[in-house]
């Protein structure tokens, strides 16, 4: 419900042309159990995004979703227990090693999906899938 609220309460300060883009996650193609729970809300952000879509292209508003896998984040270092440092480091080269890329994403490249979404005046209704190939695996 979160990010719908924040997409009605920003599309009509929108001009036409303009972006919402929401974040999802890789769990709802790949469930873990236990997070159940979770997976529902991610697939719901999914489900939003492109109904809200259809909805809002008269007014010539795009939505999109970014569907990420893990990057190298210290949230995602934490999540995995893994330490700061060059141990810590070395853990998540180790860890990212089984991807088809071989690593784990930098913030850096999550980002550049989503500014892709919001700079692309041709996207709308899509879930981009950035996950270094691990949906592969």
């Amino acid at each position: 419900m979160g990010a719908f609220a924040a997409a009605r309460a920003a599309a009509p300060r929108l001009p036409a042309g303009g972006s919402i883009t929401f974040a999802s996650g890789t769990y709802v193609t790949r469930p873990v159990p236990g997070l159940s729970g979770s997976i529902a809300g991610i697939g719901a952000v999914e489900a939003v995004a492109r109904a809200l879509a259809v909805e809002l292209a008269p007014r010539r508003l795009r939505v999109n979703a970014v569907r990420f896998g893990v990057f190298d984040t210290p949230l995602a270092r934490n999540v995995m227990g893994v330490p700061a440092g060059p141990d810590g480091d070395a853990a998540m080269a180790a860890a990212g090693a089984g991807l088809p890329l071989g690593r784990f994403g930098t913030p850096e490249e999550a980002a550049s999906a989503a500014l892709f979404l919001m700079a692309d005046t041709y996207m709308t209704g899509q879930i981009l899938t950035v996950d270094g190939g691990a949906a592969l695996v």
